[in-house]
């Protein structure tokens, strides 16, 4: 059962993670394409789950998606990490369970825990990274207004073939300008 609400928009709550919630992405990682897609190739376990959970520091912000007609069903992980407040910067990432894809909730997250990072946080720079094959990760970075700033060619594999991998980046006062013009599931 998902934690208290951290963060609220009018999609998604964002709420803490705990420890009964550890195997949330068993389904995630039991499919190939998507494991591959997501750069994941080694098996998880409970164990391995249970001590990334311990080992989370102020460095790691880690909150379940949950929509907001449905908040006590966590339907994906958002996560800002490797925060380094002295540069103000930090990493964004989600992962969303099969059956909740395509219904708009990795942009709400994503678009809350950016907002938090750049208002309450005080961040200058976030950054983020996805393979070229994702494109459900790549269309969300685009409608929160990060820009494409390079190319690690072929350097990973999915499915036998060598794929890129694409870094993304934000900046808190490009995030302020461009905040007017976004819709409302990106604006939360």
């Amino acid at each position: 059962m998902p934690g208290p609400v951290f963060l609220r928009g009018d999609r998604v709550e964002l709420r803490t993670f705990e420890e009964a919630d550890l195997g949330l992405f068993d389904d995630v990682y039991a499919d190939p394409a998507v494991r591959q897609r997501m750069d994941v190739h080694t098996p998880h376990t409970r164990r391995q789950e249970r001590e990334w959970l311990e080992s989370l520091d102020e460095s790691n912000v880690q909150l379940l998606v949950c929509p907001a007609d449905d908040p006590e069903r966590a339907v994906g992980l958002v996560n800002l990490f490797d925060l380094d407040g002295r540069a103000g910067t930090a990493e964004v990432g989600a992962a969303l369970v099969p059956d909740a894809r395509g219904h708009g909730y990795a942009t709400a997250a994503c678009g809350l825990v950016v907002a938090y990072a750049f208002d309450e946080r005080r961040l200058h720079r976030l950054r983020a990274q996805t393979l070229a094959v994702n494109e459900s990760a790549r269309a969300t970075l685009d409608r929160l207004g990060f820009t494409h700033e390079g190319t690690s060619r072929e350097a990973t594999l999915v499915g036998g073939e060598r794929v890129d991998r694409l870094h993304y980046g934000l900046l808190a006062r490009e995030w302020r300008e461009g905040r007017a013009g976004r819709t409302d599931a990106t604006a939360e």
